[in-house]
Formats: structure tokens, sequence, C-alpha cells
């Protein structure tokens, strides 16, 4: 069926998951806002490692870039079967802390009939106390994603980027973050009017009230540098976003 595929992990998460209102540049400029997903299969293999290491391998539908997936695998060669690969270990540093390190791949032939490739690597230190981990402990995150296509004797890296963000749970009630990022030739709305890619310099700090563990209200600010890829002078975009996010209805739990 449609699936989320594992690639990365912001990519893996529900938009009402997201831990800043607005996803990483560099998420909607490599692989899709709300990550890569597609009619397909995967199948995942806990291996006999002395530590938890899963591995996952998907194949999916030829799908042609869109507004919701930037990478085009949409070639109708019979050959194309876009595949991916998905490497997760996970380690117990204490018995309240874990450190989590994993790499993804997806590629397929293009429209162009040029190979297109993404690539990811992440890496999560996440400090949750075995009592009242619903009150309190931090997570830190960063990831790097890139796009790449290769054939015809060329190879070129379309964008890439990265971000590193802390989240900190002070209470029951009240949680807040703070992230900062880097995408090159990357693409955001104010860029998409302009018709053009550029480098994105952004930080965003936001803090939330958590009324449930189904409700929070958010409110965020970001300020970007933004240098367009056409030669046009560098501007700052500033704003303010507020957040009302409530989940109704049954939802099976997150991956961890």
């Amino acid at each position: 069926g449609k699936i989320r595929g594992a690639f990365g992990k912001h990519g893996r998460l529900h938009t009402h998951a997201f831990p800043f209102i607005e996803p990483p540049v560099v998420m909607g400029t490599v692989i899709g806002s709300e990550g890569f997903k597609d009619s397909g299969v995967e199948a995942s293999w806990l291996t006999a490692l002395p530590w938890y290491a899963e591995v996952t391998g998907g194949i999916y539908e030829a799908l042609a870039p869109d507004g919701a997936h930037l990478l085009d695998v949409g070639s109708a060669a019979h050959g194309n079967v876009p595949a991916l690969a998905h490497f997760k270990n996970l380690f117990d540093l204490t018995d309240d802390t874990t450190f989590e390190i994993g790499g993804s791949a997806l590629t397929g032939m293009g429209t162009d009939g040029l190979h297109h490739s993404a690539f990811g690597a992440d890496l999560t230190v996440r400090n949750v106390p075995l009592t009242r981990s619903n009150q309190r402990g931090w997570t830190l995150q960063t990831e790097y994603l890139s796009r790449v296509t290769s054939g015809a004797g060329l190879r070129a890296t379309d964008a890439e980027g990265w971000y590193v963000h802390v989240l900190r749970r002070w209470t029951q009630a009240w949680a807040s973050g703070a992230r900062i990022e880097r995408t090159r030739h990357g693409a955001t709305d104010v860029l998409d009017q302009a018709g053009t890619t550029g480098t994105v310099e952004k930080a965003s700090v936001n803090t939330a009230w958590l009324g449930s563990e189904f409700s929070a209200v958010r409110l965020e600010y970001a300020l970007a540098r933004v240098t367009p890829d056409d030669g046009a002078g560098a501007f700052l975009d500033h704003r303010f976003l507020l957040q009302f996010n409530f989940t109704i209805g049954f939802h099976p739990p997150h991956a961890y």
C-alpha cells in the first residue's frame, strides 16, 4: 500500500508530530517536506548484532516529481524500480539516555533518463527518565541530506543541507526548542515565488503548552537569511507562527 518510506529521521514523522511548526528547509528541498510517501512494499530485519540494529529495504512505484515529492524516480522504463535502504543503530548510554545513528539511501531513474538519488545521515541523543517520562527530558538531533543526479558522464549535487535541533521538556505542560539549519540550492515559499533556489540559513525557537498527550499550542519565531542562486541580493525573512495542534481518534504509536 501507500506508505511513508523509512528515509531519514525527520521524514518519518507525521505533520502533527513535527517538533517545530515548519519542517527543516532541507526536507522540502531534497525529499519532500512530509518525507517520502509512495506506493510500495518494505521489509525490516532486526539483526543479531549485540546492539539494536535494524535494516530496512523497500521498492516503490515509479513516481514523477510534484509539489510533495522532489525526487524524480518516474521513468517509465521497464527496469526502473525505485529502491530504498535504511540502517538504524540504537545504543543505551545510561538507563535514561540513548544514542541513535542512521543512514538512508533512495534511488531510481527519472523521467529525464538519468539516475536521481537521495542520501541521508542522522544522529540523535535522547534523555528521557524512566520515571515521569512525560514531565521532563531532552533530545539533541542532527541530520544531513543531499540529492544527487548521475548518468551520461554527469554527477551533480542538486541540493544539500543540514539541521541541528535541541528540544527540552521542562514540565508535563511546557516544552521548548531551538533549531539552526543551512541548505544549499534550497527552496522556500519566497524563493518559489521568485522562481529560483538559493542558500538558506535559518534559526528557529519555539515554546509549547501541552494541554494533553493529544493537544498542544505552539508559538514559534524563525529568522532566515536567504541568498538566491540567481545572483539577486540576500534578504532576511522573519516569521512569527502560532499553531493549535489536536489529534482526534485512534492513532498508533510512533517509532522511537
